[in-house]
């Protein structure tokens, strides 16, 4: 419950007029709790200012923190609920095509992420025709070698998984160039060209080959 009530500047009880709070018996205008005042002045030109003084009482802020604590201790570990459900039917269904060819003895091969050229390269070859290795990325900056990590680690947690990488052939010692040989190697930032993804063909189907054709391995203990 808030209290108003306006007074002479000289009778407001030691309050000051600058905004500033105060916590006052609530005796003094008939109530059991204490009350939380602030005093405003409302004029500041006039001799005669009055200040008009606005309490809140202790019970009121008291039952409304209840109130805000009940209700988060309710909803909370409903929300986690909500959200661990959330997360375990995701997962479950991220993770069926995986059981599903586990169980059927099927073998499946990872393969690394295509070279990040950072642009486009047929436009900056344009803009380059006569320095087209200007177009050329560093290694170090077109690779994720924190996600090949990762992903070599989750294959080798699934038996009969193979993980499947063509970086050396796209990509050299230190350089993933642009065009080579008069052959353009990325149709833009992210995906091998066509005439280009065709001359990997044989190195695929022998990698393929070859992890189809391997003995299943444990996967590794977590």
């Amino acid at each position: 419950m808030g209290v108003t009530s306006s007074v002479p500047r000289r009778g407001a009880g030691g309050l000051r007029s600058d905004g500033s709070p105060l916590v006052v018996p609530g005796s003094r205008v008939g109530l059991d709790s204490p009350l939380r005042v602030v005093a405003v002045r409302t004029d500041h030109a006039a001799r005669q200012s009055r200040v008009v003084l606005v309490g809140q009482q202790f019970d009121d802020l008291s039952h409304s923190q209840h109130v805000l604590k009940v209700t988060l201790l309710v909803t909370y570990p409903l929300l986690l609920a909500v959200l661990a459900l959330i997360a375990w039917r995701v997962v479950g269904a991220a993770l069926r095509p995986v059981e599903a060819l586990r169980s059927s003895a099927g073998r499946i091969v990872l393969l690394e992420d295509t070279p990040q050229m950072r642009w486009d390269v047929p436009r900056c070859l344009v803009q380059k025709i006569d320095r087209p290795r200007r177009c050329d990325v560093p290694r170090r900056r077109a690779l994720q070698p924190a996600v090949a990590t990762s992903d070599r680690h989750a294959v080798s947690m699934v038996p009969g998984a193979f993980y499947l990488s063509l970086t050396d052939r796209i990509c050299d010692a230190t350089t993933c160039p642009a065009m080579r040989d008069g052959v353009v190697r990325f149709a833009d930032d992210n995906h091998l060209a066509v005439k280009f993804a065709e001359s990997l063909a044989p190195a695929l189907s022998a990698e393929l080959t070859r992890a189809l054709t391997a003995p299943a391995v444990t996967a590794a203990a977590p």
